[in-house]
């Protein structure tokens, strides 16, 4: 009875036990999935950052390309190949889970055909390449928003990914069609110089607006970080890359378009108008464009860096719940195994005397000890039948009295 007490009262403290780790069980899948999923959404954001990589090359070589085009010079078709390859090599690796492979295939054709055009006039190499680099910046929309980019829930990296994927590349575009319009509008004929120099006037906005978008990015960033050098990577080429723009917007505002405008003065190419000097505005081009690009690198890379600290601390905290479930079932199966090794033992055959008349004992006498030694046995009368001729029943026997008759002590 005593242990079948013990047994049912286990089975009871096990179903508690078993109901107390149900919860337990629970949670830790529920924080198992969400951490997991938060770790698919952090890798497919690195990806993001390793494609956008791959397109900051081409679009600085891409522009380079069209402003060559542009003022009728060769084209770096190497430096072009080789952005061009570097794409491809990342399509290839992780294009399809950011589903991206279609545009960019559409995009390397277009750029190649490119590569291979002759262009009658630089108007047409102008609008050629504007194609292109339209392409270009829809690309990179793609890859954000297929790589969760721009659905980052951290603000200093949705900031960065921001400014790196699209107010840095629209700046370096803008840039480059601002100063190819420069460049196009001596040539343009008289009377399409209005709306040349309005169209002028527009990039310059284009190449303002994404600078000064840009710089509330990075101090957002900067202000919302945990980055210890973040500010120190970041605020220096932010200024050094507002400083090239503002100069370059000074040069063009700089460029004497009331000449080119009436039409007084040297004849131009293609139209009457003066020739302004287009040397330092095409020069402080690259110089913005070549800030734009380092820029571009630099926020990637500290972009990468705050996605693969927060997946770090992620997969911590998959191995501290792994490691607290543990610490659970340990506690909770604790009890049940003290429980197990006090239990009660066996007491059948201690209760009575044994086959021998000695108490305590649970197993038959051996043949040692089947019947006693009578040499150790002490001198006794043998013992007398009272009922014996005729003598009281059993039990009854009246004093004095034996098995032959009465006592000596009767008499």
């Amino acid at each position: 009875m005593r242990r079948k007490r013990w047994l049912d009262g286990a089975l009871l403290r096990s179903a508690i036990t078993v109901l107390m780790l149900v919860p337990v069980c629970v949670l830790f899948t529920q924080l198992w999935r969400g951490t997991s999923a938060d770790i698919t959404f952090a890798e497919r954001e690195r990806e993001g950052v390793a494609y956008l990589g791959a397109l900051n090359e081409l679009t600085v070589a891409l522009v380079d390309a069209q402003s060559a085009a542009v003022a009728g010079q060769p084209i770096n078709d190497e430096a072009l190949l080789r952005a061009l390859d570097a794409v491809t090599e990342v399509d290839q690796r992780i294009g399809a889970s950011l589903r991206a492979q279609q545009r960019w295939a559409t995009l390397r054709s277009t750029v190649e055909a490119l590569s291979d055009r002759q262009f009658s006039r630089p108007a047409e190499a102008f609008d050629a390449y504007r194609q292109a680099t339209d392409l270009l910046l829809a690309q990179y929309d793609r890859v954000r928003e297929s790589s969760n980019l721009i659905r980052d829930p951290e603000g200093d990296a949705y900031h960065l990914q921001d400014g790196a994927a699209e107010e840095l590349p629209e700046a370096i575009v803008a840039t480059g069609r601002f100063a190819d319009l420069a460049v196009l509008l001596p040539t343009r004929p008289a009377q399409d110089r209005p709306l040349a120099l309005v169209e002028l006037i527009s990039a310059a906005g284009d190449v303002l607006s994404p600078a000064s978008d840009l710089a509330d990015n990075v101090q957002a960033a900067v202000e919302s970080t945990d980055s210890r050098t973040m500010s120190s990577n970041l605020l220096t080429q932010v200024d050094r890359f507002r400083r090239s723009m503002d100069t370059l917007a000074a040069a063009a505002a700089a460029v004497n378009t009331a000449d080119v405008v009436s039409g007084s003065g040297s004849a131009a190419p293609g139209g009457g108008g003066t020739l302004p000097d287009l040397g330092p505005l095409i020069g402080l081009r690259g110089d913005a464009q070549v800030a734009a690009a380092e820029l571009a690198g630099t926020m990637l890379a500290e972009l990468d860096g705050l996605i693969a600290d927060r997946i770090s601390a992620l997969q911590r905290g998959q191995w501290a719940s792994v490691g607290a479930l543990v610490v659970a079932f340990a506690l909770a199966v604790a009890p049940m195994i003290i429980a197990y090794l006090g239990q009660p033992t066996s007491t059948a055959g201690r209760t009575g005397a044994g086959p021998t008349g000695h108490a305590g004992t649970d197993h038959p006498p051996g043949p040692a000890e089947s019947r006693p030694d009578p040499a150790d046995q002490p001198n006794r009368w043998p013992e007398l039948d009272p009922t014996a001729h005729g003598g009281a029943p059993a039990g009854t026997a009246a004093p004095g009295t034996g098995r032959w008759g009465p006592t000596v002590a009767a008499r």
